[in-house]
């Protein structure tokens, strides 16, 4: 995997809030490649949000270094990062705030320059891609948690950006909508980072497992290989096996 050249190079990153008695993120290496589709976990306070920031140009590193397609992050630089990164937060409602629909969509493409008809194809296309074309017309804020999810989602979409960052992006949907998101984060080409303790989702949408404690990455291995370490599952408090003991309590025959 080395030998490839990486979409994403993060070396030795480190980093402290103000006033702060210890790293956010300390010493932090790791390489992530086109089109890999990757989970960062870990419990509360690991420092993946902050990870998340740096790799957006909303945070800068105090030391060691951010590249982003062989850019590196710095102030003379966010415009391009920016450009290439696309960040979905968890709660969309930190995310949305044009009159419409389509004006949240078009927020981006407009700053972006690019010519009105280009701006129009590219909304009707994430429109599409997300299943918000009739709602287009409406206010953002009248919508439900999906709804509002997939408008979020929709409005980075049409930014084409090289990476996708999701922060829990199933957080407070029903399982209806979660299917629903599953299976677009699925069909996305893109490459792809996801934050999330819904282990169970990230099975499902991600090849590759980066485990996150006190600022540091402490295992770098695949999806398969985290699921089966049950110990570390269980060291730092991402069990998710209650949820299937809930299933099979409720439905025995279909889950003996």
């Amino acid at each position: 995997m080395d030998k490839k050249k990486a979409l994403i190079h993060l070396q030795n990153l480190s980093f402290a809030y103000p006033h702060a008695k210890q790293n956010a993120l300390n010493g932090i290496d790791c390489k992530i490649f086109t089109h890999e589709s990757v989970a960062i976990v870990g419990p509360n306070g690991a420092g993946k949000s902050t990870l998340a920031n740096h790799l957006m140009g909303i945070l800068l590193a105090q030391s060691g270094s951010v590249v982003i397609d062989e850019i590196l992050v710095r102030p003379a630089n966010i415009g391009y990062v920016r450009d290439m990164v696309g960040l979905v937060f968890q709660n969309p409602n930190d995310q949305l705030f044009c009159p419409t629909v389509r004006e949240e969509i078009e927020f981006g493409l407009i700053n972006m320059k690019l010519p009105s008809r280009e701006i129009h194809d590219r909304v009707t296309e994430s429109a599409d891609i997300m299943n918000i074309g009739h709602l287009l017309k409406k206010p953002a804020h009248h919508l439900s948690g999906g709804e509002k999810k997939r408008v979020a989602i929709g409005a980075i979409l049409a930014m084409r950006p090289k990476i996708l960052i999701m922060d829990e992006p199933t957080a407070n949907l029903d399982p209806y909508n979660e299917k629903v998101l599953t299976d677009l984060i699925n069909s996305l080409s893109c490459t792809k980072i996801i934050i999330s303790h819904d282990l169970p989702v990230l099975f499902q949408t991600c090849q590759r497992a980066l485990v996150m404690v006190d600022g540091q990455i402490i295992r770098d291995f695949s999806m398969q290989e985290f699921m089966d370490d049950q110990d570390l599952i269980l060291e730092h408090g991402l069990d998710f096996r209650f949820k299937c003991k809930c299933c099979k309590a409720i439905h025995p025959e279909r889950f003996s």
